[in-house]
């Protein structure tokens, strides 16, 4: 028995459509410095799996980060006929003083363009773990599948959102004294 299954990470990844087996595990933590990309689905006669989203790793320690725009690391949905399972969302980590703008970050799960017709399980959703000293006005998703009308689907079939983290770091000239 086949089991097309999508990738999990920070959330789990859909079972196809005709089963009641799990899709792809969650590994990894919300709050850590990620060092892994998202998880591939399942391939399936003919079909490859999507592969799962990447990882974007942002440092500006010593200084400002302005995000007008979309950083994503969005899995990919089956090559084939959609019969294969889908990739997982992958890994946004950004460290930084200070974080400006009005920008997305999207680490959301691949699905089928098929629109949902497909028989292979959904990708879960990634993690995304932003640090900075301010709080900021960025809007982040790490959901499961979604459809080519960039919707969420109605049948996940077990699939779940990721992780968002959003850690506070010290001014710099803080210190600590324990005693």
């Amino acid at each position: 028995m086949w089991l097309v299954v999508g990738g999990g990470y920070g959330g789990r990844g859909g079972a196809e459509s005709n089963s009641a087996t799990v899709g792809g595990l969650t590994y990894g933590s919300s709050n850590t410095p990620p060092f892994q990309p998202g998880s591939g689905g399942a391939s399936y006669s003919g079909g490859e799996g999507g592969w799962g989203g990447g990882l974007v790793w942002i440092e500006a320690l010593n200084g400002n980060l302005t995000v007008d725009g979309l950083i994503q690391a969005i899995g990919v949905p089956e090559i084939g006929h959609g019969m294969a399972g889908n990739g997982s969302g992958g890994c946004i980590y950004i460290r930084c003083k200070r974080l400006f703008g009005a920008g997305t970050l999207s680490a959301n799960g691949g699905m089928s363009s098929s629109g949902g017709l497909d028989r292979g399980g959904v990708g879960g959703g990634g993690r995304i773990a932003v640090w900075r000293v301010n709080t900021n006005t960025l809007s982040a998703t790490v959901d499961y599948g979604y459809s080519s009308g960039g919707s969420p689907l109605i049948s996940t079939n077990g699939a779940s959102a990721g992780t968002i983290y959003w850690g506070a770091t010290p001014e710099s000239g803080t210190f600590l004294m324990i005693f």
